[in-house]
């Protein structure tokens, strides 16, 4: 790279087995493309390299990093670039896409059990390591990218299932009699029932909801609507706290309010002290903060009752697409919820209809009178 000429050596059990190698070495040199990365280095100094060029969100970098210290790094961290083909790339892919499970005990001495792995997982790993290795082969570490000819893992998709309006009436009487029941204990949350009703008046992500500001509710507007300027994040450079824009930037929206809703925010406001509040949100922690998104997890799955296990926080989301379309269209809920089209809102989030149009009318010309 620097134009100097260096001698390379290499050894053999004979003479003509030292002249392959020294051959070998001298053409992996050839490709090498600058000083941080060659045909030699392994792919946990690829990784590495390529990490600390990641410039997305600091959520999306703990994704990649959590990636790689689970899937990557273990699995191929010692094999040399020259060493990863595309049959050793599957054999990868295939091995993470068997999803494992750990029993351990938490730093609170609780025991938990870890699942690792699996098809999502595998389909994630997989483009980390497209991206890594493109990295390869612009340093002519690589002369191409190993990756890209491996066959994707298969991620069974499964048929959208959304909570009906009907079983939304059994669901939100479970939460009611669960934050009504027991004495003893910790004091249960008295507004995870506000929390589940604004879920089904606006569509919102978990941490959409939890992000919340009164500053972004217009009150005055008819209807009333409510602006989704940021979410809830956990990451490793900021811990928990509030970022200022949503997921995506379709996801800054400004959404009409069913009244239901707003008359939970007029009582909401009115109890609202914003000397305990400083951050404005509507639904804070107990001390005025940014309220953990794993602890409100941890209410839902005690409330919600055995029946409705299936229903997870990002699940009304499902109910409230799949009603706008039964109403509206596909397209009307895709912009509820946010996404910049409605491809996504109808692959994942709208249950399908099996009952088809009722043409009783137009087959009835076939009836012949008897």
């Amino acid at each position: 790279m620097d134009g100097v000429t260096r001698l390379v050596s290499a050894n053999g059990r004979t003479k003509p087995a030292a002249l392959q190698a020294l051959n070998a070495k001298l053409k992996d040199r050839s490709r090498l493309g600058g000083v941080d990365l060659s045909a030699e280095s392994t792919v946990a100094e690829l990784a590495e390299a390529w990490f600390a060029g990641v410039s997305e969100s600091p959520g999306t970098r703990d994704t990649y990093r959590g990636l790689l210290d689970s899937h990557v790094l273990p699995r191929l961290g010692n094999n040399r670039l020259r060493e990863v083909t595309t049959g050793r790339v599957e054999q990868f892919v295939n091995a993470v896409a068997k999803p494992t499970t750990k029993h351990i005990v938490a730093k609170n001495n609780r025991p938990m059990t870890v699942r690792s792995g699996g098809p999502t997982a595998a389909r994630m790993s997989r483009t980390v390591l497209a991206l890594m290795f493109a990295l390869a082969v612009r340093h002519d570490a690589v002369p191409a990218n190993p990756v890209r000819e491996s066959k994707q893992p298969v991620v069974e998709r499964k048929e959208v299932r959304a909570l009906t309006p009907e079983e939304f009436v059994t669901l939100r009487q479970n939460i009611v009699d669960w934050q009504g029941s027991g004495t003893m204990g910790p004091r249960k949350s008295q507004d995870l029932i506000d929390k589940v009703d604004m879920f089904v008046a606006t569509g919102l992500r978990p941490g959409e909801l939890l992000g919340l500001l009164w500053e972004d509710v217009n009150f005055d507007s008819t209807p009333a609507t409510i602006m989704v300027t940021g979410t809830i994040k956990r990451t490793s450079v900021k811990g928990l706290h509030r970022q200022a824009f949503p997921k995506s930037e379709s996801g800054e929206r400004e959404l009409p309010l069913p009244q239901f809703a707003v008359k939970i925010l007029a009582r909401r406001k009115l109890a609202n002290d914003p000397a305990k509040n400083p951050m404005g949100l509507i639904f804070p922690s107990k001390v005025g903060g940014v309220l953990d998104p794993g602890n409100f997890r941890r209410q839902w799955v005690e409330a919600r009752g055995p029946e409705f296990e299936w229903v997870k926080l990002g699940g009304f989301r499902k109910a409230v697409a799949t009603l706008i379309e039964r109403e509206a269209d596909s397209v009307v809920a895709s912009r509820q919820l946010g996404h910049s089209s409605d491809a996504v809102t109808r692959r994942y989030y709208i249950a399908r209809d099996h009952m088809a149009p009722d043409s009783t009318h137009i087959l009835d010309q076939f009836g012949v009178a008897e």
